[in-house]
């Protein structure tokens, strides 16, 4: 689901209004050290923000703006909370927009996801590996 600011209005839920989560968080692993889990991947499906052309029309221009916005803040985000997480996937998924509601595109964005699982497979066993350990 998504209430993207600009795209689609905020969502009412008794007297608070939401918008989507990524606007404050792109990747929210923060909250999940905090409720006690072990392991924390945290998982980026976000293409590296560039333009090939400029953007044609005002939605266009927006999303761009928005998609600048979201990499600059994930970047910084995966800076600053690197406590927050055991390790940081970027699954960079050139070619197929995650945010497109093309249902073609949901094939391309899994066999990406379980690529991308594959290039992380050994740091995350090693990972699960060293917290055994202390138990």
């Amino acid at each position: 689901t998504s209430a993207m600011p600009g795209i689609m209005p905020p969502v009412k839920k008794d007297d608070t209004y939401y918008v989507d989560g990524g606007v404050a968080c792109t990747v929210p692993f923060k909250i999940l050290k905090k409720k006690g889990a072990d392991v924390v991947i945290a998982v980026n499906c976000l293409n590296e923000y560039g333009l090939d052309e400029l953007p044609k029309g005002s939605i266009n221009t927006f999303m761009s703006s928005y998609d600048c916005t979201q990499y600059l803040y994930w970047k910084l985000d995966k800076k600053i909370n690197k406590d927050k997480y055991d390790l940081y996937c970027f699954d960079n998924t050139k070619g197929v927009n995650p945010l497109s509601l093309d249902a073609k595109n949901i094939k391309k964005l899994i066999e990406s996801g379980r690529q991308s699982a594959l290039k992380y497979l050994d740091e995350i066993k090693e990972i699960i590996s060293k917290k055994q350990e202390k138990i």
